[in-house]
């Protein structure tokens, strides 16, 4: 069975510079000591992965992971932000616009995906004003209406919709009769950490069942009161159905235990991944091995969802969610005596952590069951620390927010071009579509692949918000009237190519050769696509 590309973008900040800098500070942070439990640990890690390799959230070519532990995407994409952020309280981000009627010509221009949103969105109030039938009856608070509801002390107002072939941006105020929590705000881009809960549910009249997998939101504090944000859906995502996914995870899992390989011993590190594929006679346990020998391949079940040009949005909210700046996290330390017992354990097989590197492959899952046990402990003496997101790092507005929303696409200045940038096996991106804000690659799965798109001067595209859509690159202020598109070998391109763009000496080699060229030699397969022709 074939494997999906790995859709790949190295560049999460305009700056190269400053991303440069972050990542030094990153990996001084996480190198630091944390007081965790295992499970924020392991996020630890995979958040600084993701910063470091600038890939997204959800890369195919990752170890089967048990999937529950994904199914918070929310946490864990607001995890990795939180190891990626420096933490300041909240900041006034007034300006001289007023925030009256249209969100996006507030914060539009800051948004991941940034842009002159007010040319294409639609107001949701002139709308309500247009309608004839509008049911207040059931509303309890007289300040409710269609678009604007109210909860606790809390008013959620949708105010605008854009929606088009690759995403869905619902523009949104929250408005607190108390101040707003003080929340953690990301250095690179400004955003406070703020999410709806993941149990976010977003009825589309096309798929009723569809939950949005990252709830997760990119906007701004306007004053103390008020925030001002987008949700985007990449509409990709809401073909999936929550039904079907389960089915395929259990059936995955079967299959594995009647192959010899617990599942649940493996999420649990009871068993490493280097046994389970010893187990299953696989070089590796990734997907691309495990679909080899049968396992049940999620492509196989999920069904093609057409998406119609317009269509009915329910969103049900049920709290929202931020995470506190570290002067607020109450998370425990590390009881000494646990710590103590660790490194006794450690002296007693003649380890030093700070040797990890060097040691044997027995002696790195020693150590890992060992840490294991000690979080394990760890969560037996703090028990909510076995949520990712807690009472001590998360602060949480509890309420009962349910809307309606009507969408329409806007295909306005959107082009889509055949490119046919395929292997021998017909693997690869057959179009490029351009919208007035993102650039996306419409894949054909298969292959140990990854992409990446330069713009027309030869620098690379970013995702455009915190976790990144797979394929889907911001455009923002970017010259791309033509853009270049790279397919990669997967393991060459996280060793070694990458590295030549973001080597801190780049300035001086691209004298000798730019990071185009150097792709153009070092890709699998690459072409250039022209827009306005």
């Amino acid at each position: 069975m074939s494997k999906k590309i790995n859709f790949y973008n190295e560049n999460q900040v305009s700056d190269k510079s400053l991303d440069r800098q972050n990542e030094k500070k990153m990996k001084e942070l996480l190198n630091q000591e944390f007081p965790l439990p295992d499970v924020i640990d392991r996020a630890k890690s995979a958040a600084f992965e993701r910063i470091r390799a600038k890939s997204e959230p959800q890369s195919r070519r990752k170890k089967f992971h048990k999937k529950r532990m994904y199914k918070a995407v929310a946490g864990v994409a607001a995890a990795g932000a939180i190891f990626s952020t420096v933490c300041i309280t909240n900041p006034a981000w007034a300006e001289d616009i007023p925030l009256i009627g249209s969100v996006f010509a507030r914060i539009g221009a800051s948004l991941g995906f940034a842009g002159d949103y007010e040319k294409y969105a639609s107001n949701l109030e002139e709308q309500e004003e247009n309608t004839e039938t509008i049911n207040q009856e059931k509303s309890k608070d007289k300040k409710d209406s269609v678009y604007s509801k109210t909860s606790n002390g809390v008013t959620i107002t949708m105010n605008e919709v854009y929606c088009n072939d690759t995403a869905m941006n619902l523009a949104f105020t929250i408005e607190s009769e108390e101040l707003f929590p003080d929340t953690m705000i990301n250095e690179n881009n400004g955003i406070p950490l703020i999410y709806f809960d993941a149990g976010t549910e977003m009825p589309l009249s096309y798929n009723p069942d569809f939950k949005p997998n990252d709830p997760y939101l990119d906007g701004q504090m306007i004053d103390d009161h008020t925030y001002a944000g987008v949700l985007r859906i990449a509409l990709e995502e809401t073909k999936q159905s929550p039904g079907i996914s389960e089915q395929c995870y259990e059936d995955q899992k079967k299959f594995l235990k009647e192959k010899g390989v617990d599942q649940d011993a493996l999420t649990e590190r009871e068993i490493s991944f280097e046994e389970a594929a010893a187990i299953l006679g696989i070089p590796e346990f990734t997907e691309e091995y495990l679909y080899e020998i049968g396992m049940p391949n999620p492509e196989d079940y999920e069904p093609i969802v057409e998406i119609p040009e317009e269509f009915t949005v329910g969103l049900k909210i049920k709290s929202i969610h931020g995470y506190r700046p570290a002067d607020q996290n109450t998370t425990p330390e590390m009881p000494k005596e646990l710590k103590k017992e660790f490194d006794q354990a450690m002296a007693e097989r003649g380890l030093d952590i700070n040797n990890y590197e060097s040691f044997t492959e027995e002696e790195k899952e020693f150590v890992s069951q060992l840490d294991t046990e000690m979080h394990n402990k760890y969560i037996e003496l703090y028990p909510e620390m076995a949520e990712m997101d807690n009472e001590h790092n998360t602060w949480t507005l509890e309420g009962n927010w349910e809307f309606s929303l009507p969408v329409k696409k806007n295909l306005e200045d959107t082009v889509t071009k055949e490119i046919n940038l395929v292997d021998e096996n017909g693997h690869g991106v057959v179009s490029v579509t351009k919208t007035p804000f993102e650039i996306q690659l419409n894949e054909v799965t298969g292959g140990d692949y990854i992409c990446t798109v330069l713009d027309a001067d030869g620098e690379p595209l970013s995702l455009g918000n915190q976790g990144g859509d797979s394929g889907i690159f911001a455009i923002k202020d970017r010259d791309v009237s033509q853009i270049y598109v790279y397919i990669c070998d997967w393991t060459e391109y996280m060793d070694e190519i990458k590295g030549y763009y973001w080597s801190e000496d780049y300035e001086e080699k691209k004298k000798v050769k730019t990071y185009k060229e150097y792709l153009d030699e070092r890709s699998i397969l690459h072409t250039e696509v022209i827009f306005d022709q």
